[in-house]
């Protein structure tokens, strides 16, 4: 059975990435000298404005050990700058010890910032203020040096915020139940037992209004793998079909549906060589037998797996060529199909 990455998982990255990486919007007084310079009257910029754009550049350029030390100084210099703009500088810190995979010191750069900024950024940037994005940041952070407990408790937060937008509760409960499985892979057999329970209950809430949004779909696909994985597989196969009908029929639904087809089908299989009830076991064959029928194991997922490489290419090709100087939308964009094209390259190799 493949092993796949979460989608929402994936997904999150994916625009976390994007927007890490996009490049700060020129703020109202960069936009006067840019306009004064197009006239021939050069402003002499202040020494905080230089280095600001020097470490932008550097930034843009992906040099994030080079931008980190330029914003360090730039902290060290700004101490009279209204809150928003130490907001920015610390946010960018954050951005580029994130970047570089220094765990430790985005989480404390990330504390820093939610805990000292409530107004975050304001509207530098734009009307995003960072604190979301520095939330989900901070989870992903914790989650890599497993402190469950503090990722669990932010995630906590979130699926209990009645006013928090309805796919980011979805989301929250979808991770949280990752985070729950993650810290038990190594734990006792009673111990996983327990998670997979919970994992269960917080996935149920996830989907309990269906799985009609791509949050709630993604949610769904995670509570099969579970539910197949502990041999649940009547539990599986029924909230498959509900998953199915409200495909969208893409590439990646397709190899995905395939795959959970073949895992339930493997699941009954198992389970009927197993007994040792003659009066049972035809039927249990009989089960496992209609989840292989339609799909020709890996010659069928093969295929499908080509299609669905050739058309993801195709699509980050388009959207690249159409873009030459590609907005933060676009950039999310299309990081989002680059990270989609590697998981089916991964999915092809395994």
């Amino acid at each position: 059975m493949a092993t796949y990455e979460s989608r929402t998982y994936k997904l999150a990255k994916a625009s976390l990435f994007a927007a890490l990486i996009a490049l700060t919007p020129t703020p109202s007084t960069l936009r006067a000298q840019a306009a004064a310079a197009a006239i021939n009257k050069e402003p002499k910029e202040d020494p905080l404005s230089v280095l600001f754009k020097k470490a932008e550049l550097n930034f843009d350029q992906k040099k994030y050990k080079d931008a980190l030390a330029d914003y360090v100084e730039l902290e060290k210099q700004a101490t009279n700058v209204e809150d928003k703009l130490k907001a920015v500088v610390i946010f960018r810190k954050a951005t580029c010890y994130f970047l570089i995979k220094d765990w430790s010191k985005t989480e404390i750069e990330l504390t820093n910032f939610l805990t000292k900024f409530p107004r975050g950024t304001d509207d530098f940037f734009d009307s995003d203020n960072r604190r979301g994005l520095a939330e989900l940041t901070l989870i992903e952070v914790l989650s890599n040096q497993a402190k469950w407990d503090a990722a669990l408790q932010r995630l906590e937060k979130i699926r209990s915020n009645t006013l928090a937008r309805p796919e980011d509760r979805v989301n929250a409960y979808t991770l949280s139940a990752k985070i729950v499985l993650d810290r038990v892979k190594s734990a006792p057999e009673a111990d996983k037992k327990g998670a997979y329970g919970q994992a269960i209950a917080l996935l149920k809430q996830a989907t309990s209004e269906g799985v009609n949004t791509p949050e709630r779909k993604e949610a769904g696909y995670k509570l099969v793998e579970i539910y197949t994985k502990l041999g649940l597989v009547k539990d599986a196969d029924q909230l498959k079909s509900e998953i199915d009908a409200k495909s969208s029929g893409s590439p990646a639904d397709i190899v995905r549906s395939n795959f959970q087809r073949l895992s339930i089908g493997d699941a009954r299989f198992a389970s009927a060589e197993a007994t040792v009830d003659e009066n049972t076991q035809p039927e249990a064959y009989r089960q496992a037998l209609s989840n292989y029928q339609g799909t020709l194991r890996r010659a069928t997922l093969t295929r499908a797996l080509v299609k669905a490489v050739e058309a993801k290419q195709a699509d980050l090709d388009g959207i690249i060529k159409s873009n030459p100087k590609p907005n933060d939308e676009t950039k999310a964009k299309i990081e989002m199909v680059r990270q989609d094209l590697d998981q089916f390259k991964k999915i092809e190799t395994e």
